[in-house]
């Protein structure tokens, strides 16, 4: 089975880029797009692994299928949460497919996915700072 996940952290935006990627992926590796299962979380942070689609995926996703995402980021923002999602997944030989970072199935692979995601999880954090230091500048000037 071919599963493909999307998401999108704010709800100001849409999976129309991710959607075009994978679907130009899927055309070009002679995938039916309508025959693969979608899964879709619409304003959650990849920090969390508290989204609807992503817990059903996990406990969907069978040994050699294969997992199409627009990037690993897409899927997770916490490094620590991607290493044990990854562990399970590649032991079960789940076939991961970025369109963004290409497959993951070997040792290297996985060694450049972890680089990636240290620096996803320190861009989510750096973020989540800046927009909270806006916060509080915000409030002091209304004072």
């Amino acid at each position: 089975m071919i599963r493909i996940y999307y998401r999108v952290s704010t709800e100001k935006q849409d999976f129309d880029m991710q959607y075009k990627a994978i679907r130009d992926l899927c055309t070009s590796k002679g995938i039916d797009y309508m025959s693969c299962q979608v899964y879709q979380d619409f304003g959650i942070s990849g920090t969390t692994a508290d989204r609807p689609d992503y817990k059903r995926l996990l406990s969907e996703v069978q040994p050699f299928d294969t997992l199409i995402v627009y990037e690993v980021s897409r899927l997770w923002r916490d490094l620590e949460e991607q290493s044990r999602a990854m562990k399970a997944l590649l032991k079960n030989n789940v076939n991961i497919i970025s369109v963004a970072d290409g497959e993951i199935k070997s040792l290297t692979d996985t060694l450049f996915a972890d680089i990636k995601g240290s620096v996803n999880q320190f861009e989510a954090r750096r973020l989540k700072e800046r927009i909270n230091a806006g916060i509080r500048a915000k409030k002091r000037k209304s004072r």
